[in-house]
C-alpha cells in the first residue's frame, strides 16, 4: 500500500473506533437505565418485574427523546423559526396538517426522533439561529439529567443514619419503601437523558447519514451549509414534508432565485415552481397560469411535467377537453412528472367525460402512489381530488 493510501486510511481507522466507542457507551447508559428500573421494582413478583421492566423502561426512553425533541421544537420557536414535523418513533406529528401519522422511516440509530424547521425570515435565517436550533436538545437533556439527578441524590434525613450517595444510597438498604422505587426511577430517567444528551452532542454522522446536532454545530461553526446560496435546499426540503407551494412563502423563492443556488443556475426550476403555486393557489388565475406554462414550453420545451400541468389546467378549469387529451398524448414518459399527478390529471379527464369508474380507479391510484411517496399528509392533493370528484359529480354517466 502506498503512504498516501495509508494515510486516508488512518482516519477512517480512526472514525471507525470512535463510532465503536459511542456504541459501548451508548450501551452501557442504556444498561445503567434499566438497571435503575430493576431495582425499582425488586421484591414484586416475576410476572409484574418482566411486563414492568420493559413497559417503563421503554417508556422513560420514549420521554427522553421527547422531551430531547421539544427542546429543538421550543429553540426553533424562541429563534421564530417555521416548524414542520416533531417526530418521535414510530409516531411523527406534522404541523402543517396537524396530522398524527406513523412514520417508519424514522430509525433508533440516529437517535430515535427528529424536528424539521425553516426559517420564518430572512433575517432569522442566521447562522446563530442555526446553532441555537441544533442546540436546544442538548441542552433540554442536559438540564432533565441535572435536574434528575439532584432528585435522585437529594439527602433524605434518617435519625442516627448517615447515607453516601443521598437517595442512591438509601436506595441499597431500603429498596422496599416507595419513595425509594420513585428515586430508582427518577436516577434512570436521568440515566436516559444523559443517554440522549451524549449520542447527540458528539459531532459525528449515524450510519444512517443523519448528521447528529453536535456534527450540525460544527458545520454551523465552520461556515458549511451557511443559507446563503441555499435557499433552495430549504425550498425543496419543505416540499419533501409535503408543505404547500402555496404557503413557502415569497421571499424564500425570490432568494433562491437571487442567490447563488440551483434556481439561479437552472432557471427552469424558478419558473416550473411558480406554474405549480398558481396552480396551488386558493383562487386560481386561469389566464395567467396559461400565459405562464405557454411562456415556459417557449423557454424550455415541453416535457411531460409541463404536459401534465396543461392537461390539469384545461380539465379542471378550463372545461377543454380536447387540449387536456392533447397534452396526454403528448407525454413521453421522460420522468419529469410525478406519478400522482399524472393520476390526478387522468381522473380530472375521466370526470370530464363522466367515466366515474376510471375516475375512482384514478384516485385510488393516486392515493396509494402518494402514500408510496410520503406518509405526510398532501395538502394540495386532497384538494385537487376534491375538484375530481366536484366534476364528477356534476356530469351526468357516459353512455356506452
Amino acid at each position: 500500500m502506498s503512504a498516501g493510501g495509508t494515510d486516508k486510511a488512518k482516519p477512517q481507522q480512526a472514525r471507525r473506533r470512535w463510532r465503536r466507542a459511542q456504541r459501548l457507551l451508548d450501551r452501557a447508559l442504556l444498561l445503567a437505565a434499566f438497571v435503575f428500573v430493576y431495582a425499582s421494582l425488586r421484591g414484586s413478583s416475576p410476572l409484574l418485574i418482566m411486563v414492568a421492566f420493559f413497559g417503563i423502561g421503554v417508556s422513560m426512553l420514549a420521554a427522553s427523546i421527547i422531551l430531547h425533541e421539544l427542546g429543538h421544537a421550543l429553540a426553533a420557536c424562541l429563534v421564530r423559526w417555521r416548524l414542520i414535523v416533531i417526530a418521535v418513533w414510530p409516531v411523527a406529528l406534522h404541523l402543517p396538517s396537524w396530522a398524527l401519522v406513523i412514520n417508519r422511516r424514522i430509525s433508533t440509530a440516529d437517535g430515535g426522533g427528529y424536528v424539521v424547521a425553516a426559517p420564518g425570515s430572512i433575517q432569522s435565517a442566521t447562522r446563530f439561529n442555526r446553532i441555537v436550533v441544533s442546540l436546544g436538545g442538548p441542552l433540554a437533556s442536559l438540564a432533565a439529567t441535572f435536574w434528575c439527578f439532584a432528585i435522585a441524590t437529594a439527602p433524605r434525613p434518617d435519625p442516627g443514619i448517615v447515607y453516601d450517595m443521598g437517595v442512591i444510597g438509601w436506595a441499597l438498604t431500603n429498596h422496599d419503601l416507595p419513595v425509594t422505587r420513585a428515586a430508582n426511577l427518577v436516577g434512570g430517567f436521568a440515566i436516559f437523558n444523559l443517554r440522549s444528551f451524549v449520542w447527540t452532542i458528539v459531532p459525528m454522522t449515524y450510519w444512517t447519514g443523519v448528521n447528529s446536532d453536535g456534527r450540525n454545530i460544527l458545520n454551523a461553526l465552520k461556515g458549511k451549509g451557511d443559507t446563503d446560496g441555499s435557499w433552495s435546499r430549504w425550498i425543496s426540503m419543505m416540499l419533501y414534508y409535503n408543505v404547500r407551494l402555496r404557503d413557502i412563502p415569497a421571499w424564500m423563492y425570490d432568494a433562491a432565485s437571487s442567490g447563488s443556488g440551483k434556481f439561479e443556475e437552472d432557471p427552469s426550476s424558478h419558473d416550473g415552481l411558480a406554474i405549480s403555486r398558481a396552480l396551488d393557489a386558493s383562487t386560481v388565475h386561469v389566464e395567467r397560469v396559461r400565459a405562464q406554462i405557454e411562456a415556459y414550453r417557449v423557454a424550455y420545451g415541453d416535457n411531460d411535467w409541463l404536459l401534465n400541468c396543461d392537461a390539469w389546467l384545461a380539465a379542471a378549469y378550463e372545461n377543454n377537453i380536447a387540449q387536456a387529451e392533447k397534452a396526454l398524448s403528448l407525454r413521453k414518459g421522460d420522468g419529469s412528472y410525478c406519478k400522482p399527478l399524472q393520476s390526478a390529471v387522468e381522473a380530472a379527464v375521466a370526470a370530464r367525460r363522466g367515466q366515474h369508474e376510471n375516475v375512482t380507479a384514478k384516485l385510488l391510484l393516486m392515493k396509494q402512489e402518494l402514500l408510496a411517496a410520503s406518509v405526510f399528509p398532501n395538502a394540495t392533493f386532497r384538494d385537487m381530488r376534491q375538484t375530481i370528484e366536484s366534476i364528477a359529480a356534476k356530469t351526468p354517466p357516459a353512455t356506452a
